[in-house]
């Protein structure tokens, strides 16, 4: 049998400049522009995933500071992943359950916290969240991650609905954890406390003191502001 080799793979042509393309480095570039992208994420208030926290850096989201994203290719691409798999399992639920409802807002005016929970079983009276998580720390998970708990409080007492469903995805195999989270008046206590606290600083017109960490200064959208000495 005779193999039919296509003419310019026979000749072994190759078009000029065609070694200087690559796919990943455009595919980077792409990721990293998110950083250049305008903030659309309301201002001058208390975010639930943000209230656990360095309390300036929620001093700064209180009052209006305009955030500048610095974030790395490396956690980009967990934010994407992340995305992806949210996006799924909230498709999925649905499908299946007409009485799920997914991303929906709480503005607690009260307190001025607002955000969108991932999702309400409004026929079931549970509130939905989920995490993606890499394999280690998917592992060794035994109990709810502390800061998920008080931003969990923040959709709950928001809602009015005491109770809510945390479901962690690996993000490595789509192996689920979950965990009932019910509201409860000391967790709760806590993120008043800390909303408490940074409007007194507000009042005084004073940030709060700064709270080192490399790993999370490195990313915050308000490190411009806040200019950290390592």
């Amino acid at each position: 049998m005779t193999v039919f080799i296509p003419h310019r793979c026979l000749r072994g042509e190759e078009p000029e400049n065609d070694r200087d393309f690559d796919v990943t480095k455009v595919f980077r570039e792409n990721v990293l522009s998110e950083n250049d992208k305008t903030w659309t994420r309301k201002k001058s208030c208390y975010h639930p995933s943000a209230l656990s926290g360095c309390k300036r850096s929620i001093y700064y989201d209180r009052i209006g500071v305009e955030p500048k994203s610095c974030w790395n290719f490396e956690t980009l691409m967990y934010f994407d992943l992340g995305h992806a798999l949210h996006d799924m399992v909230q498709k999925r639920l649905s499908d299946a359950m007409p009485g799920f409802k997914s991303e929906v807002t709480v503005d607690f005016k009260e307190l001025n916290i607002y955000g969108h929970c991932d999702g309400v079983f409004s026929d079931k009276d549970w509130v939905l969240e989920i995490k993606t998580i890499g394999s280690s720390g998917f592992n060794s998970l035994i109990r709810p991650k502390k800061d998920h708990i008080e931003q969990m409080h923040c959709y709950m007492a928001g809602l009015d609905i005491p109770r809510a469903q945390l479901v962690y995805v690996n993000r490595d195999n789509g192996l689920l954890r979950k965990f009932d989270v019910f509201f409860d008046d000391e967790v709760w206590a806590k993120v008043v406390g800390v909303i408490a606290t940074v409007e007194e600083s507000i009042e005084k017109n004073e940030p709060p003191d700064r709270e080192i960490n490399k790993w999370v200064c490195r990313t915050c959208k308000f490190k411009h502001e806040c200019e950290p000495k390592f």
